[in-house]
């Protein structure tokens, strides 16, 4: 599978934890859309809150 737009994923290390998901949809397709939101918005997601979680046992 190929997806033809292009997805950034920038992810800070620094605390509090932050994510930003940007998607060029130039040339996306609405399957490329469903592609791209269960690949790459679940696995940034699940970053984020694993990040978060750590972040926040620090806090603890």
């Amino acid at each position: 599978m190929h997806i033809q737009g292009r997805v950034n994923v920038l992810e800070s290390s620094l605390p509090p934890p932050a994510l930003a998901i940007t998607v060029d949809t130039a040339h996306c397709t609405p399957y490329d859309w469903q592609q791209i939101e269960i690949l790459t918005y679940s696995q940034a997601a699940s970053r984020f809150l694993a990040n978060w979680a750590t972040y926040l046992q620090t806090l603890a």
